[in-house]
C-alpha cells in the first residue's frame, strides 16, 4: 500500500471512533476506510470499558490503556511505535507532523502567520449540527445521520447507532488526534469536530468533505461487521518487528 495522505483527514476518522466507546462488553469493529488519495484499508478496531485500539486514516494506530493511563502510537509506514505516559504524547505529534511535512515537501511556514486563525475565527460562528431524518442499517444495527458543516471548509456527516452502549474517553484522547493533523487549520477544524460530538451512541460510518491551508478532499469510512465477543490480548501489542521510537521531544 502507497504512504497514505496526511493532514486533517489523519485524525478526523479516527477521532469519530474515539468519541464512543463501548462500556460494557468487548467489541470489535471492522471497518473500511477510503482515503483522500484514493487508497483504501481494512482493519478492526477494538473496544473495551478500559481500553481502545483504532485507526486513523493516514494507516496509523493508536491503542490507548485507560486504567494505566498509556498510549501506544503505530507508525506502519515506517514499522515503529512509540509507548508511555498519555501526557507525553502530544510531544511526541510534533516531531513526528514536522517529519511528515519534510517528507512531504509541505512547508510549515503557515504555523507563523495569522491567516488560519482569521479563518477559523469566521469558521466558529458558522458551525451547525443537525440531526436529519435520514435513517440506514449498518453492519445490522439501525443508524441515523447527524451532520455538522463550518462554513465551505468542513462537512462531517456521521451514522449513530444508539443500540451500542458506550462510554466516552474523548477528553482523554482528543489532543493526540487533534495534533495530528499537519496544518493549524486543520487543528483548528478538528477542535469543531470535538465540539458537534455530544450525541449518544456509537458512530459507525461517515464522511469527511474538509479544505484546510494546504490539502482538501473526502474521507469516508463505513463499519463491515460488529463483532462482540472476547478481544485477544495480542490485539492491545504494537505489531511484531516493529520499532520502538523515542523522539527527543517526547522524552522530555
Amino acid at each position: 500500500m502507497r504512504r497514505l495522505s496526511t493532514g486533517f483527514a489523519a485524525g478526523a476518522a479516527g477521532l469519530c471512533l474515539l468519541v464512543a466507546l463501548p462500556a460494557a462488553a468487548d467489541i470489535t469493529l471492522i471497518t473500511h476506510y477510503t482515503f483522500a488519495n484514493g487508497d483504501t484499508l481494512t482493519r478492526p478496531s477494538y473496544y473495551t470499558s478500559q481500553r481502545v485500539r483504532t485507526t486513523l486514516p493516514n494507516g496509523d494506530e493508536v491503542i490507548y490503556d485507560h486504567k494505566a493511563d498509556e498510549l501506544v502510537y503505530v507508525d506502519h509506514a515506517k514499522q515503529r511505535y512509540w509507548q508511555g505516559r498519555r501526557s507525553l504524547a502530544d510531544s511526541l505529534l510534533r516531531p513526528l507532523r514536522a517529519e511528515r511535512a519534510k517528507e512531504a515537501g509541505d512547508s510549515l511556514a503557515s504555523e507563523a502567520t495569522d491567516r488560519w486563525r482569521n479563518i477559523y475565527k469566521a469558521l466558529t460562528d458558522s458551525v451547525r449540527l443537525e440531526k436529519t431524518d435520514q435513517s440506514r442499517k449498518i453492519a445490522g444495527y439501525p443508524t441515523s445521520e447527524w451532520v455538522l458543516t463550518a462554513g465551505s471548509y468542513l462537512r462531517w456527516e456521521r451514522w449513530i447507532a444508539r443500540a451500542l452502549d458506550v462510554a466516552d474517553f474523548t477528553p482523554e484522547l482528543q489532543n493526540v488526534v487533534i495534533s495530528s493533523a499537519m496544518d493549524p487549520l486543520g487543528r483548528g477544524l478538528m477542535r469543531l469536530i470535538v465540539q458537534g460530538r455530544e450525541t449518544e451512541g456509537l458512530p459507525l460510518a461517515g464522511r469527511i468533505e474538509f479544505t484546510t491551508l494546504t490539502r482538501q478532499g473526502v474521507v469516508i469510512w463505513e463499519t463491515l461487521r460488529v463483532i462482540p465477543t472476547k478481544i485477544p490480548n495480542d490485539a492491545w501489542m504494537p505489531p511484531s518487528g516493529y520499532q520502538r521510537w523515542e523522539p527527543e521531544a517526547a522524552t522530555k
